[in-house]
């Protein structure tokens, strides 16, 4: 099994282009490096230069290379959509520098309940149009959703229970980025699912999933913000998952490819982004997992 490592800028509490509570682009590659990474996600379109003559010399004196993109994708309009692949156009032009960069990474939003074929629609033209034209794979990336905000909430969909994941599967032949930790703290179990569906599951996201703060967050209605800023998302192995199942599963699979670590802890304490890079990194040797 020939797997990667890499990381993602929201383990820094990057989840906005500009934000004054995040680190700046160049501290973050720093420590992503010193942490030890093969490679990294982009995060917003924007944090970090996204041009190849910004970007490259960037990443390589690091030693770093670039793993995927990721791309939001709002409820389905023709201008939206229209939008949608025109930032594709300049991703999948970033990509095409960095040949281990063959994913784009969809993010998705509430949906009201009559909207989801469109939905449905809107993310498989994206994954074929970026299939298609560059050769780059669009991946569904469930993850936990804020509903706090919603006052009608069974008119609204979202993509994140494992029902409501393969509803997505069957509607679309767009393929899945799991992310373990999303996974299960929306109360799914990430080994089992991975078994099911590995042949639609060529891109991961590891992280794992503090029990207690996901308790408190279901019985407190927090936001999945305040929740991260309570530390729900931990490092493999330090919450609810049983990651040598996991690996074993991948291994079964035959999986090849990035495992992409993220924590989701916007915003992040000052001086705690590397030294849990750090000990996510050793987890992850320690597990087998590149």
């Amino acid at each position: 099994m020939k797997t990667k490592v890499g990381v993602a800028p929201d383990s820094w509490g990057v989840i906005y282009v500009k934000d004054d509570k995040q680190p700046p682009w160049e501290q973050v590659l720093d420590e992503m490096a010193q942490a030890g990474f093969a490679g990294v996600e982009l995060g917003p379109w924007g944090f970090f230069p996204n041009t190849v003559d910004t970007l490259h010399p960037a990443l390589e004196k690091r030693g770093l290379t670039l793993a995927s993109a990721t791309l939001p994708v709002e409820p389905v309009t023709e201008e939206r959509l229209a939008a949608a692949l025109r930032t594709v156009d300049d991703m999948c032009e970033l990509l095409r520098s960095f040949p281990d960069a063959r994913h784009i990474v969809l993010l998705p939003e509430v949906i009201a309940r009559s909207d989801w074929g469109a939905y449905c629609a809107g993310c498989q033209k994206i994954y074929e149009y970026a299939k298609e034209k560059y050769g780059v794979t669009c991946v569904m990336h469930p993850h936990l959703t804020d509903k706090t905000f919603l006052k009608d909430p069974e008119n609204w969909l979202t993509i994140e229970t494992e029902e409501q994941i393969e509803r997505f599967l069957r509607d679309t032949a767009v393929p899945l980025c799991l992310d373990t930790g999303h996974h299960v703290c929306c109360g799914g179990d990430p080994v089992a699912f991975y078994r099911k569906w590995s042949a639609r599951i060529p891109f991961l996201h590891i992280k794992d999933c503090d029990r207690a703060v996901r308790d408190r967050m279901l019985r407190e209605r927090l936001t999945p913000v305040q929740a991260s800023g309570e530390g729900i998302f931990r490092g493999p192995g330090e919450g609810m998952i049983d990651f040598v199942a996991f690996r074993r599963e991948l291994e079964a699979a035959g999986y090849e490819g990035w495992l992409i670590i993220e924590h989701d802890c916007y915003p992040a304490q000052p001086g705690r982004p590397l030294p849990a890079a750090k000990r996510d990194r050793e987890a992850m040797r320690a597990l087998g997992l590149g």
